[in-house]
């Protein structure tokens, strides 16, 4: 496929009538985008956020807080993400079965549940000597 041919059937999604399995075209590439802004904004949010509570807890005398920041870092992260995979399936909740979307629904919950999980796990050590 050329690339002439692709930008035609990319550009043939914003035609109001455009359909891919079910679901318009325009649905579609709001999902690619509010993906797509998850994944920017879990960056932002490692560079700028994570990076001045770092800064903070430098400061301080303990190194609890330095490391609570790293252990909370890759779960906030997978949790931006997740939120991401939230929002997009309530754009396409009303044009999949709703089988599929219990099935998402569960699935999604369960995956909130391994992201508590994992912060709680990894931070146990820690929470652990400070006691």
């Amino acid at each position: 496929m050329s690339f002439k041919v692709f930008i035609k059937e990319f550009l043939s999604l914003f035609k109001t009538d455009s359909v891919i399995l079910g679901i318009p075209g325009l649905t579609i590439i709001a999902v690619a985008a509010i993906l797509t802004i998850t994944l920017l904004f879990r960056r932002l949010f490692s560079l700028v956020v994570i990076k001045y509570f770092q800064t903070l807890a430098r400061k301080t005398k303990t190194e609890l807080d330095d490391t609570l920041i790293q252990v909370l870092e890759k779960p906030l992260n997978s949790l931006i993400i997740l939120l991401g995979f939230i929002a997009s399936r309530m754009l396409l909740l009303s044009y999949i079965n709703p089988n599929l979307d219990n099935t998402l629904q569960s699935l999604l919950q369960f995956s909130l549940v391994i992201i508590l999980c994992w912060f709680f796990y990894s931070s146990a050590d820690i929470i652990s000597g400070f006691l």
